[in-house]
């Protein structure tokens, strides 16, 4: 398998099996290479597209789309997805195609199929909630990782179970 790994100044590495690591960097002189600054967040789709997520300074520069079997990567300014700077946490891929983002404790999705932003219909809980981080299981199961615990979510229509991990050995 693979191990991606974020950095600043060397942008996105990957390391195999072999003894090499390749990079993706940033150049203001390719408009087909890695958004500016630190990798964030790594995400990785089933169908084995990695998303990653770039914050320069204080502020998120962009996301990217990087396709390992070609190598090639499509950057995404976060200029060029919404009209204003609304980007604070990409906290991760809800599903598949919705990737769950926060700014200022108001959370949206970006559709990963056609790149435009809508409000997230979240339970009033998480609403409340510093989301760290989300995956969907192959149940359909939402995961929330939040600084108050861990909390389940199968939808709209059913119970959010909350997991209080302050319990567990080396849990805060």
């Amino acid at each position: 398998g693979n191990l991606w790994i974020g950095s600043e100044t060397a942008g996105l590495l990957k390391y195999n099996d072999k003894a090499a690591l390749q990079s993706s960097v940033y150049n203001d002189r390719d408009n087909s290479t890695i958004t500016s600054g630190w990798v964030l967040k790594i995400l990785e789709q089933n169908d084995g597209s990695i998303w990653i997520a770039t914050r320069n300074g204080t502020i998120y520069s962009g996301l990217n789309k990087f396709d390992p079997s070609t190598g090639n990567i499509s950057p995404h300014p976060y200029t060029s997805l919404t009209s204003k700077e609304i980007w604070s946490n990409v906290c991760g891929l809800k599903d598949e195609n919705k990737l769950l983002f926060d700014y200022r404790g108001q959370y949206s999705y970006l559709d990963l199929r056609t790149m435009q932003v809508r409000d997230a219909l979240l339970d009033s809980i998480l609403l409340k909630q510093k989301i760290n981080s989300v995956v969907t299981d192959s149940e359909g199961t939402d995961w929330y990782c939040t600084t108050n615990g861990l909390y389940a979510w199968e939808g709209p229509d059913t119970d959010l179970h909350h997991f209080n991990l302050s319990g567990i050995h080396g849990g805060t």
